[in-house]
């Protein structure tokens, strides 16, 4: 994909400002200090190949920017997170790279004043770990996984990978109908993504009480539908529509693939309290 003129391009070493000339010649320069805020709204690229400690790298080393990004994405322990990349993982995620991409939805509850919903998604993409996993492959074989309660150590050295493409699910009662389209990001809806799922949970220490939590939450729900007692969240749903179970939303957040892609935000929300 071709980098649009005066964008910003995210690479290993630092975000450069680019600019076109009459001819059409690109002329980079590296953003220093405040600089790196004013092109927070710019429209932007990533370097193949930059990982997300890339990222965190160059944002520890501006002040400014990272005390933006502690308070605008609510990650308060940034300075733990940069730290906690660091460490030598005792294991590898399995994932191959990292994804941003738009979740869009379009409420015709009323006529006259629909509701447009956007928000940015990331998530891990990796090869299936078993084939009695949901069929959501992508071209090359690789389905999405959650990455809340995933230690940061095991993301750092990913790739990030930009996904344009989103579709606007437009929600008009029972019927639903999915527009295509295609929508780039600026700097901000880069390292805001980023900042706010790392952190969603808290603290890694917090991350591991969560998964636990959510572990066990999963197995009693499991032991309950064996039973026959487990109650679906939709028990209105329609024949031939699937009953969705809350152990289905737990799998999101233990960083296992999901077959309810299009819930994994409204899940985050659900969870909220834990």
């Amino acid at each position: 994909m071709n980098m649009v003129p005066d964008g910003i391009k995210i690479t290993s070493d630092g975000f450069y400002k680019l600019i076109a000339n009459e001819h059409d010649d690109l002329k980079c320069t590296l953003l220093e200090g405040p600089q790196n805020i004013w092109a927070l709204r710019e429209p932007c690229e990533i370097e193949e190949g930059v990982t997300l400690n890339d990222i965190f790298c160059i944002v520890a080393r501006n002040e400014e920017l990272k005390t933006f990004l502690k308070h605008y994405s609510k990650c308060r322990l940034i300075n733990d997170y940069h730290e906690r990349a660091l460490d030598p993982p005792e294991d590898t995620s399995g994932l191959k790279y990292l994804e941003i991409g738009w979740e869009c939805r379009l409420w015709k509850v009323d006529e006259d004043n629909p509701d447009l919903e956007l928000w940015t998604d990331v998530c891990g993409r990796g090869p299936k770990e078993s084939e009695d996993m949901p069929d959501v492959a992508d071209e090359a074989g690789d389905i999405r996984y959650g990455i809340d309660l995933t230690p940061v150590n095991k993301l750092a050295g990913l790739p990030i990978v930009l996904n344009q493409e989103v579709y606007i699910n437009v929600m008009d009662g029972d019927k639903t109908e999915a527009l295509p389209a295609r929508r780039e990001f600026t700097l901000l809806d880069v390292l805001d993504a980023l900042y706010w799922e790392i952190s969603f949970f808290g603290s890694e220490e917090d991350k591991v009480d969560a998964k636990e939590r959510l572990s066990e939450t999963a197995d009693e729900i499991a032991k309950q539908m064996e039973d026959g007692i487990a109650q679906p969240i939709n028990p209105d749903a329609k024949e031939g529509e699937n009953k969705i179970y809350l152990s289905d939303q737990v799998r999101d957040f233990l960083g296992k693939p999901s077959n309810l892609d299009e819930r994994i935000k409204e899940s985050s929300e659900e969870q909220d309290d834990v």
